[in-house]
């Protein structure tokens, strides 16, 4: 529940006298949660030496500062600091995540034309597969792990994407509408530096790095995304279009891959020209809820234009709400992949999730998630976010099949 703290207004002198400075709204609002985990790996892969850990578990915790100031009829200046932080965690006393790294943006709204902000954004993936996460349950048993990724690597961007400009339009009669552009869709390789082995690392530790002004495509990434929704059920599309710059390195080097062939960098160490369509929705009845989500991805080589992989996946969520008490759940199943080759055989998996939520007020409550992953003999899938705001040594391996049973907290103020 967001607390307006102060309209703060400075007026006087501060540069001349007669200058003032508009009066602006600060709220500060976010969330405290942790999880308490027991971890376990079943069918481990040979030479796992570890199959089972209790560890503590950030959940996306956050603190949000928005600000707002009324600009008259009907426009109104909008920022927001997103800082996400690990209580449990730090590298030499420093917290992991850098200040602004969740949804942190700049714009203007409009009463009746929308609203404009250039900066970070949550865009496209986990639509409706968030429930027990949303509700209290633990991050790890989000869909997410099944329905936004592949072969173990997201399809697309599964996080904030910044250098993004977004417009959210005005609700009529229940339908919305987001469009979303960036010029550098999660660019995050600086020219100088190259891509070794897939992964951005320092041009010293390669060979010669890029130099500048050898881009010769300009990426950019486009997502549409309407919706339709009343007080008992809602409906929803979202379309991903995204072409990454395509750098060319000036003589080959085997050691350097982009998009799955020797001798040129990419701006994106995932590389790959990506498309995805998503569907979902849901459907309510008193305290019962039940949802559903389809999504259907590609990667392409963006020089070529081959198929690098094309995977679909479902789940199907559901909750039940009765007083102070939850139960919410999901199952998801990604089929198999189809590499440059055809179909992969055994590369797909499922999950299940169930939680239990209990309200001990209007802020803080308590949750007990169980999760499992079944990977099929080729598949390595891994639990949402678990090798980042979990712990180290829980990365799956081939046909492992990882659960967790979580204890978790979580405070919102």
């Amino acid at each position: 529940m967001n607390k307006k703290l102060v309209a703060v207004a400075v007026a006087g002198a501060l540069a001349a006298p007669g200058i003032a400075l508009a009066q602006s709204s600060v709220t500060i609002s976010g969330v405290f949660k942790q999880s308490l985990q027991y971890y376990q790996i079943d069918n481990a892969a040979v030479g796992r030496l570890n199959n089972s850990q209790v560890r503590i578990t950030d959940e996306a915790s956050k603190i949000i500062f928005g600000i707002q100031e009324d600009l008259g009829r009907g426009l109104s200046a909008i920022a927001q600091l997103d800082i996400r932080f690990y209580p449990n965690t730090a590298v030499g006393n420093v917290p992991v995540n850098p200040l602004g790294s969740g949804n942190t943006w700049v714009g203007l709204k409009s009463s009746t034309l929308g609203t404009m902000t250039i900066g970070r954004h949550d865009l496209h993936y986990s639509k409706s597969t968030q429930d027990t996460v949303d509700m209290g349950g633990a991050l790890q048993g989000s869909a997410v792990t099944i329905v936004d990724y592949g072969k173990n690597t997201s399809m697309y961007n599964v996080s904030r994407t910044q250098n993004s400009i977004k417009y959210t339009s005005p609700n009529l009669y229940g339908v919305t509408a987001i469009i979303a552009y960036s010029p550098g869709y999660n660019s995050t390789t600086a020219q100088g530096d190259m891509v070794c082995a897939g992964t951005a690392v320092a041009a010293t530790a390669c060979s010669t790095p890029v130099p500048p002004g050898t881009n010769n495509r300009k990426g950019s990434g486009w997502i549409i995304n309407p919706e339709y929704a009343q007080s008992n059920f809602m409906v929803g599309w979202s379309y991903l279009n995204v072409k990454p710059d395509l750098l060319v390195q000036p003589t080959a080097d085997a050691t350097v891959v982009q998009n799955g062939g020797p001798g040129s960098y990419s701006a994106n160490p995932n590389g790959g020209d990506k498309k995805s369509n998503q569907l979902y929705g849901y459907y309510k009845v008193g305290g019962f809820k039940i949802g559903g989500v389809y999504n259907d991805s590609q990667t392409k080589n963006s020089s070529t234009g081959a198929q690098i992989l094309k995977r679909k996946a479902w789940a199907i969520p559901a909750s039940y709400s009765w007083g102070p008490n939850h139960i919410a759940g999901h199952y998801a199943k990604a089929g198999n992949n189809t590499g440059p080759a055809g179909e992969e055989s055994d590369t797909g998996a499922n999950q299940q999730t169930i939680a239990y939520i209990h309200d001990l007020s209007k802020r803080t409550k308590v949750a007990v998630t169980y999760s499992r992953v079944n990977n099929q003999s080729k598949a390595t899938y891994n639990p949402y976010t678990n090798t980042s705001f979990a712990s180290a040594d829980v990365g799956t391996q081939i046909g492992e099949k990882p659960k967790f049973l979580a204890f978790t907290v979580t405070h919102n103020f």
